[in-house]
């Protein structure tokens, strides 16, 4: 049983140290990644033409975009040297399996504050938008989706 858990432990510290060593920068000079910082929520902003978005409805998205950014960087900023950490555990004189099972720990908490934040900001975008606005939003992304083959991640 303690064999058992040692090899759980060790197998899914060996698959998160692969993980973290092959992950991007969350955001690098463009200031964010092929999403950008918000997860997509910039894209709002490019359909308000199609969306009939008033000013009043502008600026309180970007008030939204605006308010979450900085939280994200902070996130993002601890994700990083969280795998930094990581990186230094794993090529250290000596591999030590419990230190590393604990930052993947972490680097998982950090990503649930992202997904948290993010889908708390679109749920707030999402109730600017009128009844008729989110319905044309959801056809457009069903359109995207159809076009792409996939809804997944994106």
């Amino acid at each position: 049983m303690q064999r058992n858990k040692l090899a759980l432990i060790f197998g899914t510290a060996l698959f998160c140290v692969s993980l973290a060593a092959t992950a991007q920068p969350c955001f690098g000079p463009g200031g964010g990644g092929p999403r950008g910082v918000l997860g997509g929520l910039e894209r709002i902003e490019r359909m308000a033409g199609e969306l009939q978005i008033t000013d009043e409805q502008r600026d309180a998205i970007r008030a939204v975009v605006d308010g979450v950014r900085p939280q994200l960087r902070e996130v993002f900023d601890g994700m990083r040297e969280n795998r930094e950490a990581i990186r230094e555990t794993t090529f250290a004189d000596s591999y030590d399996a419990a230190a590393v099972a604990q930052l993947a720990e972490v680097q998982g908490d950090l990503m649930a504050q992202t997904i948290v934040i993010r889908h708390q900001a679109r749920a707030d975008v999402m109730n600017l938008l009128t009844p008729e606005q989110r319905t044309q939003l959801a056809g457009m992304r069903a359109s995207r989706c159809e076009r792409r083959g996939t809804c997944f991640g994106r």
